[in-house]
């Protein structure tokens, strides 16, 4: 009876753990992509959180043939990378626009 690996065990060993951390290799390739598209979704969360909460304010008007003048409020908020937009009317009294 043989009290030591052979030649042979040995190198059988050696590429199954070279298949394994190979594996680990890829698997960690993909847990880092998911990671950076999560960074750019919790981005844009809280970019959005920012903008319902304390938005920078700009006033827009607009002049129109048809609708006479029209005064739009734009809220937006942005960091280095995304910019997010959001425009209303800001008098909330449509009839001066439907006569």
């Amino acid at each position: 009876m043989k009290k030591a690996f052979s030649f042979i065990e040995l190198i059988f060993c050696i590429i199954i753990l070279s298949f394994i951390f190979i594996s680990l290799h890829l698997v960690y390739i993909q847990i880092y992509k998911n990671y950076e598209f999560l960074s750019f979704f919790q981005r844009l969360y809280n970019l959005e959180e920012k903008l319902y909460d304390n938005p920078k304010v700009k006033n827009i008007l607009i002049n129109t043939s048809n609708l006479g003048s029209l005064n739009l409020l734009e809220e937006y908020e942005s960091d280095g990378l995304f910019e997010l937009k959001k425009i209303n009317i800001k008098d909330k009294n449509y009839t001066s626009y439907f006569q």
